[in-house]
């Protein structure tokens, strides 16, 4: 456990101390992707990018990939999962509990155009892989430069050539 110290010590500044524990414990430390802060408790992931597409890697631990949806609609791409608590003996007491169960999900908002009818899922070792194309028109592209009668183009390491 990480204890804070604050400059001044009273019950005001103890309480707020709490709530701020509090609040870290229930609900994470917030992960950021494109502007924007979400629960990193809930679903934890990577996202990443190249000049084509996006790379989502989301960890899944111990779900059943019959129980993983993946929506795309209106430029959100939305992840949900279920997990079933596992049936306890009555003759038992709950001591510690610190898995979830129930269903959760985790939507993005991608910063450019995606292509939805091109994304590919996997699921291996608990752990959920989305490759997901970027829209052409949000794609690099070559642009050719027209000077008297040559032309030069452009490459993508912005080295020229005619």
């Amino acid at each position: 456990m990480i204890t804070r110290r604050t400059p001044v010590d009273s019950p005001f500044a103890r309480i707020i101390d709490r709530m701020i524990d509090h609040a870290a414990r229930e609900h994470g430390t917030p992960a950021q992707f494109n502007g924007e802060f979400a629960t990193d408790t809930v679903l934890p992931m990577d996202v990443e990018e190249t000049g084509s597409h996006y790379l989502i890697s989301a960890d899944l631990p111990g779900v059943n990939p019959d129980n993983i949806s993946i929506d795309m609609h209106d430029g959100i791409l939305t992840i949900t999962a279920e997990t079933k608590e596992e049936s306890r003996s009555e003759n038992s007491r709950v001591v510690l509990q610190e898995r979830r169960f129930g269903k959760f999900s985790r939507s993005l908002r991608f910063p450019v155009a995606v292509n939805a009818d091109t994304i590919e899922a996997t699921y291996n070792d608990g752990v959920l892989r989305l490759e997901v194309a970027k829209a052409a028109e949000a794609q690099p592209r070559k642009i050719n430069v027209k000077t008297g009668s040559n032309t030069v183009t452009a490459n993508d390491n912005g080295q020229k050539s005619k």
